[in-house]
Order: C-alpha cells, then structure tokens, then sequence
C-alpha cells in the first residue's frame, strides 16, 4: 500500500511538472525558433526580462501559459530588428514606426523594445484595405464609363461636380464623379 501510494505521488508530481511547463517550453521553443532565424541580431533566449547584464530583449514571446520567454541583442537594435522582421513578413508588414499606433490606417502587429528607442511592426488595418477597394473600384468603373472625371470621397464631389456612382461598405467611402 505504501509503494502504491509513492507510485501514485509520483506520477502526480511528473503530471503536474508536465502540464505546468507545457507554456514555458513553448514559449521558449518560439525564441529559439526565432533567435534562430535572427541570429546576427539575436544572441540568446531568456527567461529573465531584462536579458542579463549587456543585453537587451528585442521581443518577447508569450504565447501559452507559464514563463515568458526574451530573445536578447548584445545591443541596442529596435530599428533595425523590426525591419528585418518586416521585410520577412511582406506584404503584411508594411511599414516599422516609433509609434505605437503607427499612424493612420495602420496598427502594430509585432513590438521590438529594449534598450534605446521601441520599435513597432505595422500592417494596415481592415478599414484601410476596405477603403483601398473601394477606391480601386471606383476608379476602374471611372476608366470605363465616359464623362466620370475623377473620384472623390467627398459625396457631392465638390462644387462644379455631380456624383454618378457611389462605391460603399467597409471603410472609406468613393464616388465617381462628372462635371455638372
């Protein structure tokens, strides 16, 4: 009965170790992946979110439960991290910005921090790429169809123009439009 009871805490305790770490090795797995991938940049994965004397976490890996994970730079490299990450994620990434919001019509995807300045990866939002569309159709309809002159956003197309065709839906609304 006593070993039983020894065989049952043990497995408990392997159990209980697995399920726990499931998050922390992926999370470290994830760096490793990606140091990999980085590794002029990169210099090593820690647990630690500081990285350690001399060096400096660019980006931080925190996909399922347990420890976050920090791939680390020898220096000072936001800038130039996100661009290599963005041209490796083209067309998706359009852009890296200072910014946390990237600007108009645009929002961070992927964030590179440390030492120095913090760098973010940007993609265009939804209602960017709907108000692209609609743009776009108008201005095949406009290219197809005599007297349309220009596209505006504007409804009334402003003074001197009368609206022929409104392009709507998600994002930006367009219209094509024809001196009065």
């Amino acid at each position: 009965m006593k070993s039983l009871n020894l065989v049952l805490l043990s497995l408990l305790f392997v159990f209980s170790f697995v399920f726990n770490s499931w998050g922390e090795n992926i999370n470290k797995k994830w760096c490793r992946e990606w140091c990999g991938q980085h590794s002029p940049l990169c210099k090593k994965c820690a647990e630690q979110a500081g990285c350690g004397p001399g060096y400096s976490p660019i980006v931080t890996f925190k996909i399922g439960p347990g420890k976050n994970w920090h791939a680390c730079s020898g220096m000072e490299r936001n800038k130039e991290a996100c661009e290599d990450w963005c041209r490796q994620n083209k067309p998706r990434c359009v852009k890296c910005s200072d910014h946390v919001g990237c600007g108009q019509g645009l929002t961070a995807i992927m964030h590179f921090s440390g030492q120095g300045k913090n760098w973010h990866a940007c993609r265009k939002t939804m209602h960017e790429i709907a108000s692209e569309g609609n743009k776009a159709a108008c201005e095949a309809w406009c290219a197809a169809h005599a007297g349309c002159v220009k596209c505006d956003t504007l409804r009334g197309c402003g003074p001197g123009f009368k609206a022929m065709k409104h392009f709507t839906g998600r994002g930006k609304n367009w219209h094509a439009c024809r001196k009065k």
